[in-house]
């Protein structure tokens, strides 16, 4: 579970190639987290035309290298948590009122998170940077596009 004492200060410090790069102060030892990626990075892919058996005509994305270069990597991101159900969280790019599920946005601006121990609860829209490991989905229509599992919570702000 996230416990905020644990984190004596936090500084984020812009990176061209991967955005912010999260240092944290942990009883006086700065730790970088390696692997950041973030929205702009994920935005990197084009959509191909493909047939499916149960949805006719489907949308599938093809990844740039770039993204494809995170797959199954540890990363840190930051976005909007939002709970989807009791059980079912996603991090997103745009709070809830202008976020994938609304319509506002693709479905790259959002993924699915399997927290590696129960996150407690968390307010809609509560801004984070959080930890995981990404997996990218280019196949399953029915499944996220990115998600993130082994989800552990570095900083979040209410």
């Amino acid at each position: 579970m996230f416990q905020p004492d644990h984190i004596v200060h936090s500084h984020y410090f812009e990176n061209v190639e991967n955005g912010y790069i999260p240092t944290l102060t942990l009883h006086n030892q700065q730790l970088k987290i390696k692997d950041t990626i973030n929205w702009k990075i994920l935005n990197q892919l084009e959509y191909k035309e493909q047939e499916h058996d149960a949805y006719g005509t489907v949308m599938m994305p093809v990844f740039s290298k770039e993204v494809k270069a995170f797959d199954k990597k540890r990363v840190v991101i930051k976005g909007y948590i939002l709970p989807v159900d009791r059980k079912t969280y996603a991090l997103s790019k745009n709070v809830y009122a202008a976020c994938f599920f609304c319509g506002k946005a693709g479905p790259e601006t959002v993924m699915g998170l399997t927290f590696k121990e129960s996150p407690g609860r968390i307010k809609m829209d509560t801004y984070a940077t959080i930890s995981g490991i990404l997996k990218i989905n280019g196949t399953d229509v029915e499944d996220w596009m990115y998600s993130l599992t082994d989800v552990e919570i570095i900083h979040m702000k209410e």
